[in-house]
């Protein structure tokens, strides 16, 4: 693997995960995020743990492309997920939350790589083979845990994994009745529009056609990279020297986030004040 290559592995893993955004978040609409996550999640995990078998460049190619296909969509339909529980002005906060949570992994993530990779040699693998392996079967777990956490909306918190997870949330679920209700009731004072949505309907393509002269998703549509380990392995840095030092970089994005975070909780706090917020009976 040179430069090249690794470009390559990356503008394949964009394009395939860009292909796959729309087909993603169309399929979650339809079936549920509740559904569509978890084994996302797993599919996922799955091909990461795969890429230990790697021999060639092409399969690399290959795995990269797969890897994107199976995110598509994720972001969209979690967010989707959430405004199924949080008012409008509730969401910026939890959604700060989830992009906070994407840096914590990232330094999490390098220090577990520094580790795995130590264990080049073992059983004749390389490092970065122990690396995708452990790493894959990590996320393959939390898949499976994530269909015994997410219910498909507040009235349906009993019915998560088809309802045969009873033994761990009740034959009643999260909420008493009275509590769904209120719930249910303070979502549809915040959009009224949501009273006629249903989780698992499709969209049509004037609905697609209204998001994509959406001006203000634009932005949303550009593609990030991150090339800070590979640059660090470039100016003569050791595997393991170039993830302790992604990390610093980690932790100040984790910061930024976490002040956007405090800020946008401090603005709903003085907008729920300003209008009386609080839970309708």
């Amino acid at each position: 693997m040179n430069t090249n290559d690794f470009n390559s592995g990356q503008t394949i893993y964009l394009t395939s995960f860009l292909a796959a955004e729309l087909p993603g978040g169309l399929l979650s609409k339809k079936i549920g995020p509740d559904v569509m996550t978890p084994i996302s999640i797993c599919i996922w995990g799955t091909i990461c743990a795969c890429q230990c078998l790697i021999k060639s460049r092409t399969g690399f190619f290959v795995t990269r492309a797969l890897l994107g296909f199976s995110q598509g969509g994720f972001i969209p339909e979690m967010v989707l997920y959430l405004s199924y529980f949080f008012k409008s002005n509730e969401l910026p906060i939890r959604l700060s939350v989830f992009w906070t949570a994407i840096p914590l992994t990232q330094i999490i993530g390098a220090l577990l790589a520094a580790g795995f990779l130590k264990m080049r040699g073992l059983n004749d693998w390389s490092g970065w083979q122990w690396l995708f392996l452990i790493e894959g079967l990590m996320s393959v777990v939390i898949g499976l845990m994530t269909f015994l956490v997410m219910p498909p909306s507040i009235t349906e918190t009993h019915k998560i994994f088809r309802g045969r997870a009873t033994w761990l949330h009740g034959k009643t679920g999260w909420f008493t009745e009275r509590e769904e209700k209120i719930g249910v009731n303070r979502i549809l004072r915040d959009d009224p529009s949501k009273g006629d949505m249903n989780n698992r309907q499709h969209v049509d393509l004037r609905g697609i056609w209204q998001a994509v002269k959406d001006i203000d998703l634009w932005p949303t549509y550009v593609p990030a990279a991150n090339y800070l380990s590979l640059t660090l392995r470039t100016l003569g840095y050791t595997v393991f020297e170039a993830n302790m030092l992604a990390i610093p970089g980690y932790f100040l994005f984790f910061v930024n986030a976490s002040t956007i975070h405090l800020c946008l909780r401090a603005d709903c706090v003085d907008i729920g004040t300003d209008t009386g917020g609080g839970l309708a009976e």
